[in-house]
């Protein structure tokens, strides 16, 4: 009778024991296993070296006079580059206010042959109109930014569209960072399935990079992945681009130093933050009139494309914010009394300690995202501890979207040194 108990309670130690470690290993940062985030991959086109080119092309004749000196800096067009095919990745993720939604993304995938490939996960910056998001690539230029410096020279590109854009039609959590980040890293894990069930072998570890919104969206991912993910995720090497790590520090840089972006990119930012936050503003109160009124309905046709391009978007609303909102609003998020200065707060990513090497990339002639961001972001990490940081500025000359491209090459080559062959 006493061996029967023992072997018996061994026996259930021994099961107890064996659940644990596959319920362990099977679920993921995210909160889920890596099956559940995947709910569809599909192929849509194949490119050859040569159309890859012509990408990279048609990229560099679309910044005029620019164009030769943003060549030099980026090495594009490159004549030693390989085809692509690309997919189309749907998966869950969660949406602000705690709701699984489905979210989609572009897989890129060298079709050079590789025992395995480094991966990168490109997190775009602000898109006006939604359907220029990753997923309909030929149309989104950051989808040809990231196509023309990291798949075509043999790397894995994840590009998540994120909530709201490329194939989702609901409101885009606009500079929100945890959502940003979660669709991101839900995209990882729904494209590394992706990547398994098409046999296509990853490297170990990942490396991290975006623009502008997608430096935000990088440093915000990172802060998740090496505070939440435990090990599933190793970060080989993060490099945000041109980011708005402090949004405070944006708005005090807007609102005396307005550039043709300012009041459309604000407009997003108030309507996200009101709905993400249920801040209960009144618009009466925020913008002025005749804006007041048509503020919601300006964002859903920006976004909706119902004008054609960003001149157009841009005549929608004056440019500086003192002609846009009200006094009283500006004076109310200055002296840190509106609740959408808490949320812009709330969306600060430079009070965190990275352990990673990150490397903060930076144009000293940013009209729209200035250097102060990068080089205040890296002297508070450095004193709160971080070893493995610097800050590189891609040269003077250029403004925020032609430094992209060269920026993106600085990042390639960094992450090139983290490998062991060259591409």
């Amino acid at each position: 009778m006493t061996k029967t108990f023992c072997f018996n309670r061994k026996k259930l130690i021994f099961l107890v024991m064996l659940f644990t470690i596959l319920v362990c290993n099977s679920v993921f940062a995210s909160g889920g296993s890596e099956s559940d985030r995947l709910i569809r991959c599909t192929f849509l086109q194949e490119y050859s070296p040569e159309q890859v080119r012509e990408f990279q092309v048609k990229l560099i004749g679309s910044f005029g006079e620019n164009g030769k000196i943003i060549s030099e800096k980026s090495g594009i067009p490159d004549n030693n580059v390989n085809g692509i095919k690309t997919y189309l990745i749907e998966y869950e993720t969660t949406n602000y206010n705690g709701k699984p939604i489905k979210a989609s993304g572009l897989l890129v995938v060298p079709t050079v042959n590789k025992a395995e490939y480094p991966v990168v996960s490109y997190q775009h910056g602000a898109i006006l109109i939604n359907s220029y998001g990753p997923t309909y690539l030929e149309k989104s230029g950051e989808g040809l930014f990231a196509v023309s410096i990291f798949a075509a020279k043999g790397y894995v590109v994840f590009l998540p569209d994120y909530i709201g854009c490329g194939r989702s039609k609901i409101l885009h959590p606009f500079f929100h960072a945890a959502t940003q980040a979660s669709a991101s890293l839900d995209m990882i894990l729904a494209s590394e399935r992706a990547c398994s069930d098409l046999g296509i072998k990853l490297k170990r570890g990942i490396f991290l990079t975006g623009f502008s919104q997608g430096g935000q969206s990088t440093m915000a991912l990172q802060r998740l992945i090496e505070q939440k993910s435990g090990n599933r995720i190793k970060i080989n090497a993060s490099a945000p681009v041109s980011g708005p790590y402090s949004m405070t520090m944006l708005w005090d840089f807007w609102l005396n130093k307005p550039c043709r972006l300012t009041s459309i990119l604000t407009l997003k930012t108030i309507i996200a933050y009101n709905t993400v936050y249920d801040l209960k503003l009144n618009y009466n109160e925020v913008f002025v009139k005749p804006y007041s009124k048509d503020c919601v309905s300006i964002n859903k046709d920006v976004e909706a494309g119902r004008y054609g391009t960003e001149k157009e978007i841009e005549a929608l609303v004056p440019p500086d914010l003192q002609n846009f909102l009200t006094k009283e609003f500006i004076e109310q998020v200055n002296s840190h009394k509106s609740p959408y200065y808490k949320a812009l707060e709330d969306n600060n990513l430079c009070e965190w300690t990275p352990v990673s090497p990150t490397k903060l990339i930076y144009c000293a002639d940013d009209e729209i995202i200035p250097a102060s961001e990068a080089l205040y972001t890296l002297e508070k990490m450095k004193k709160s501890g971080a070893k493995n940081i610097e800050a590189v500025d891609v040269g003077k000359g250029l403004n925020h979207v032609e430094a992209a491209l060269p920026a993106l090459r600085i990042a390639r080559d960094w992450f090139d040194s983290f490998q062991e062959e060259s591409f």
